[in-house]
């Protein structure tokens, strides 16, 4: 996922909705999440534990990413649910842009021969990059038009979002 433009609130979000792809048990999606796509962006909370796999699935709310580069471990795991068809070459300008500052702010990093002062710039890179989630400077979209090909659609089933904070604080004790 750090190869997509992908940009997320960090205010609390009171609901998620339910994951609509094959791997949540939700198999009338086979949009495939191929260069251009637009999907459902969510958290992986099984990268800090295993048994939160039910709520890394639904944990998607009002973020989306756009996909830049296809691969397999997409498709059946993000709900993809369109394609960017006009002003491609924005999103392909935006990747440069992205690229070449984060890879400028590296080489600065790998550059530097003072062990002390290197560990120092790592340090900073990665609180930098991790506030930033991954970008130098985020992409915002102003306007999005949608066709839906003459198909009516309800508005999804909404579930309280999971807290990962309170998750753990009722399952150690902590207070």
């Amino acid at each position: 996922i750090d190869q997509n433009i992908e940009k997320g609130s960090k205010e609390d979000i009171k609901y998620s909705i339910k994951g609509e792809f094959s791997a949540n048990g939700f198999n009338k999606n086979d949009i495939p999440n191929e260069r251009y796509t637009l999907a459902i962006a969510r958290p992986d909370y099984t990268k800090i534990m295993a048994n939160l796999k039910e709520q890394s699935y639904n944990a998607g709310n009002s973020n989306i990413l756009i996909v830049l580069r296809a691969g397999e471990k997409l498709n059946g795991n993000y709900a993809a649910f369109g394609k960017i068809t006009k002003g491609q070459e924005v999103i392909d300008e935006i990747e440069k842009l992205e690229l070449k500052d984060i890879e400028r702010m590296d080489n600065m990093v790998k550059s530097e021969k003072d062990p002390a002062k290197k560990k120092q710039m790592e340090k900073a890179f990665a609180e930098k990059l991790l506030s930033l989630n991954g970008f130098v400077n985020p992409p915002v979209i102003e306007s999005v038009d949608v066709d839906t090909k003459g198909i009516e659609y309800s508005l999804p089933k909404y579930i309280k979002a999971f807290s990962l904070e309170e998750y753990v604080a009722e399952r150690y004790k902590v207070d």
